[in-house]
């Protein structure tokens, strides 16, 4: 009898948090009421593959004859983090026919009865998206099935929001915390009885948001497309809180205007998203359309947001990483690109960053996180930021000291970091102007302090895919074409000029590329001063 009251107390010890946090879930949901609106591309060609049994995901392909892609073992890590999400979920709602909709629910219900999650489908922002894409799709899914899907499709809803009501409070990673409250908006605004779960993830979302966006709409983790992400999520809420009588929240309303800026500030003259700190591979169209749903669509004026710097000139701008990296807790995804410049002119990208990869390995993200892998100077062949390792992830700490200042005509630019200065007793200066009339971009990197001897410096400009550049003989210029004939040269104040292999990954997939490199022995010189000039203008548009 002791042993048996033992036990039981034990077993209610262990389940009164789980019972703690269904009755903040609130009553069980009986039926969807609204569902916020997709505003992310749907592709149908994505959808005939899935029902046909390819799943391109993750950068990988899995063929299945028969059988549930959740039974899959052995799959590559990122085809099961990207099947696990759910995002593919949204491309079958394309197919209109009851055979469809058939077999979209026959895929889905080989996940929703599995008592026990696997590993990589428990992380946080993976439980997050995988709701906001079931909430999705769920009138496509829910339309003619019978009441025991319906029920385990609900019972699913709930699981999912019991999960993320655990990691509002015990999740670490601050941008996974947000999500989770975001998810948890999408279901309280769609599910009936949800008052108090309402209350809870307006609360939770407006926190984080105060708390993760800054006033001039950058994100802690300094991801440019971390914005982008959260406002494809967090738009269509506006209109569901409407529908369903809420005065929608003053926090959530202020963090997009915030937000939308923020995008702004960061896009190139073509409308691309600048490739700093993890970001890349935002569509243009889609960037276009988010900024649409802005009160203010025009262009960004020059200026400092969230440690970047912008220079506007005509059709060309600027962009130019200023900041060292944010709170550690933010920075798995950040990159050692302190003083790294991208620049742009109408319809092209000219220089780059080497941008994250989507969904290559771990090996290949590491190595493009790296100063190496920016439009920036390298000392020694050293990173210009330490990483720290972790069980889970890599983290960024620095440099301890960045800072950066605009002319008041928001032409040029002065930066600094001491990232080089423990190790080599070194800082890096950088200063960089575009000319009145956008034609030119010129810059000078300068190595102020007391090196050790033989330590070597070497700058790189990495250029876009579809640049293509060609080295003079004497190597003292390089000539810069794009696609439509238009052209820059690029020489530097008498120092040779090198052209080396690069990679880029701005635009999602992999593509080789090259870059110019200028090399100086710090023991001889300790700055270099470079141009970038207009030699003739392109026939049209290029696709830069």
């Amino acid at each position: 009898m002791r042993i048996g009251r033992t036990v039981r107390g034990v077993r209610a010890s262990l389940s009164a948090p789980w019972r703690a946090v269904s009755a903040r879930l609130g009553p069980r949901p009986t039926r969807l009421v609204i569902v916020p609106p997709e505003l992310r591309t749907l592709d149908p060609a994505i959808a005939e593959d899935v029902m046909a049994g390819h799943y391109a995901l993750g950068g990988k392909v899995v063929s299945l004859s028969e059988g549930s892609p959740f039974a899959v073992v052995d799959a590559p890590p990122t085809w099961s983090r990207a099947l696990y999400s759910l995002f593919w979920l949204r491309h079958l709602t394309t197919l209109d026919s009851p055979g469809a909709r058939d077999h979209a629910r026959a895929i889905l219900a080989g996940f929703i009865a599995m008592r026990t999650w696997p590993p990589v489908a428990q992380d946080t922002r993976l439980v997050a998206r995988r709701l906001i894409s079931l909430i999705a799709a769920a009138p496509y899914l829910l339309d003619g099935a019978d009441a025991a899907f319906y029920k385990s499709f609900l019972r699913c809803l709930a699981r999912h929001g019991r999960r993320l009501q655990r990691a509002l409070v015990a999740e670490h990673d601050p941008l996974a915390r947000l999500q989770a409250g975001v998810a948890l908006l999408h279901l309280a605004l769609s599910i009936d009885r949800s008052e108090r779960l309402a209350r809870r993830a307006i609360a939770a979302t407006g926190s984080e948001l105060n708390a993760q966006i800054a006033a001039d709409g950058s994100h802690i983790g300094r991801n440019p497309e971390t914005a982008v992400m959260l406002l494809f999520d967090l738009i269509p809420l506006r209109q569901c809180f409407v529908r369903r009588g809420v005065e929608p929240p003053q926090p959530i309303l202020n963090a997009i205007d915030r937000m939308l800026a923020m995008v702004r500030h960061m896009r190139h003259a073509d409308g691309a998203l600048a490739a700093f700190n993890g970001a890349g591979g935002a569509p243009r169209d889609l960037l276009a359309a988010l900024i649409a749903y802005g009160d203010a669509a025009s262009p960004a004026s020059p200026g400092l947001r969230g440690g970047y710097a912008r220079l506007v000139a005509a059709d060309a701008v600027a962009l130019i990483d200023a900041a060292p990296a944010g709170p550690i807790a933010a920075t798995a995804q950040a990159h050692a690109g302190c003083l790294s410049f991208e620049f742009s002119t109408e319809g092209k990208r000219w220089i780059v960053n080497c941008g994250s990869p989507r969904d290559d390995g771990a090996e290949l993200a590491e190595a493009l996180r790296t100063t190496i892998a920016h439009s920036t100077a390298t000392l020694g062949n050293a990173t210009s930021s330490l990483f720290i390792e972790s069980a889970t992830a890599t983290y960024l700490l620095g440099p301890p000291d960045a800072s950066a200042a605009l002319s008041e005509d928001g032409m040029s630019f002065d930066g600094r970091h001491d990232g080089y200065e423990k190790r080599f007793g070194m800082r890096h200066e950088r200063s960089i102007a575009l000319s009145p009339d956008g034609g030119g971009l010129s810059g000078r990197d300068s190595f102020p302090g007391e090196p050790p001897d033989h330590v070597p410096a070497a700058l790189r400009f990495h250029l876009h895919p579809a640049i293509e550049p060609r080295l003079s003989d004497d190597d003292t210029f390089v000539l810069l074409i794009a696609r439509d004939g238009e052209a820059w040269r690029f020489s530097a104040d008498d120092a040779p000029l090198e052209i080396e292999e690069s990679i880029y990954l701005g635009d999602g997939a992999p593509r080789r590329t090259m870059q110019i490199v200028i090399r100086l022995s710090l023991s001889e010189r300790r700055h270099v001063a470079w141009l970038l000039e207009r030699v003739s203008r392109g026939r049209g548009r290029g696709d830069g």
